[in-house]
């Protein structure tokens, strides 16, 4: 599984490469709609946005914080977990502005990537955003692979 996974991540070679295969594997997943891959000082730390169905059946907004790199405990480092941590922040507390103008509340945030996460920076992560519990979710490493594989095996 190791040097599978090193194959995987081999495979994306910048960030950008990423957040596009990220974004088209989102387009084959069933109830995934308004994949957009965001740029620029607008993003508010929203590398990608989609909108899923919820619980309920009700129209929701999520976003990737999309790293190319391993997320470390580093705090100076631009893939370490203060910095995961401060984009996840900002994509739940500023509204997404869509193509059509609107306004939308992001209802949960996704962490990817293609390294495996440490224990200890996502916990950092998720302490930091402990008034969010349940708003962050992790897909990186093998269970990032799972959904490639799942929903895009030809990618692999």
């Amino acid at each position: 599984m190791a040097d599978e996974l090193s194959r995987f991540a081999r495979t994306f070679s910048t960030e950008a490469v990423l957040q596009q295969a990220i974004a088209d594997l989102l387009r084959r997943m069933p109830n995934t709609s308004g994949v957009h891959i965001t740029q620029g000082t607008t993003e508010l730390g929203k590398d990608i946005v989609f909108y899923s169905d919820g619980p309920l059946h009700e129209r929701q907004l999520s976003a990737c914080v999309v790293k190319n790199t391993p997320i470390t405990g580093d705090i100076s480092a631009s893939s370490g977990a203060a910095t995961v941590l401060n984009q996840a922040t900002q994509a739940l507390e500023n509204p997404y502005h869509s193509p059509s103008g609107d306004f939308h509340s992001v209802a949960h945030v996704y962490v990817m990537s293609p390294h495996e996460i440490g224990l200890a920076a996502m916990n950092s992560i998720t302490g930091g955003l402990r008034a969010r519990a349940g708003q962050v979710s992790f897909k990186c490493g093998g269970r990032l692979l799972d959904l490639f594989t799942e929903h895009w095996p030809d990618y692999l």
